[in-house]
């Protein structure tokens, strides 16, 4: 465990070599397939494909679920290393999941932005995955922290959603880098009445 903050941690060597190339081989087959109208734009340079949204594809669909039981397993190492992040979770709703697979090119980048839901889902906690770093560039900075971290292929970092975290990937230089990112989200589920 590498404990770049109180709140940024990172978990080196949680995928082995050989689970990464399983991976990387099922999204060899959506890499370069259509995108969700709006995905790659001027802020987010990189391509997206939201892994729940292949749930026909019997391969991919195998991944996303062996990506996410190694999720919850390190989402548990980061809630007892960091245990403040609790009192941002609701302890009487789910915890919700949409793994996102994304591929840089040279010259791509994701400017600064936050972690946010576009819809009523709370987001609470990230996660970057990195599945290389045979690129050069590419770093995941935060600006609040002054804080850039290199990635290593087969770590993974938590850190929470919110305006503080704002955070960016730098330019790729030279190369690809490949990520799987996801937000632990909460909705919670409004009572009948309302009380004052």
């Amino acid at each position: 465990m590498k404990k770049h903050t109180k709140y940024i941690i990172e978990y080196e060597n949680v995928l082995e070599d050989g689970v990464i190339d399983d991976i990387m081989k099922a999204f060899d087959s959506i890499r370069g397939r259509r995108l969700l109208k709006g995905e790659r734009n001027k802020d987010r340079k990189n391509y997206a494909h939201y892994l729940g949204m292949w749930k026909n594809d019997p391969y991919l669909y195998y991944t996303e679920r062996k990506i996410s039981q190694y999720g919850e397993y390190w989402l548990g190492r980061y809630r007892e290393d960091c245990p403040e992040i609790e009192y941002s979770m609701m302890s009487e709703y789910p915890i919700l999941e949409n793994f996102v697979y994304r591929y840089y090119e040279t010259g791509d980048q994701y400017n600064w932005h936050v972690d946010k839901s576009h819809t009523d889902i709370q987001l609470k906690i990230s996660l970057l995955l990195f599945l290389n770093d045979d690129f050069e560039g590419g770093e995941l900075a935060f600006v609040n922290d002054n804080l850039k971290i290199k990635p290593k292929k087969g770590s993974v970092v938590f850190f929470p959603c919110g305006p503080y975290f704002l955070h960016s990937s730098t330019p790729i230089l030279e190369g690809n880098k490949h990520v799987v990112w996801n937000c632990y989200g909460q909705k919670a589920t409004p009572p009948d009445k309302t009380y004052f």
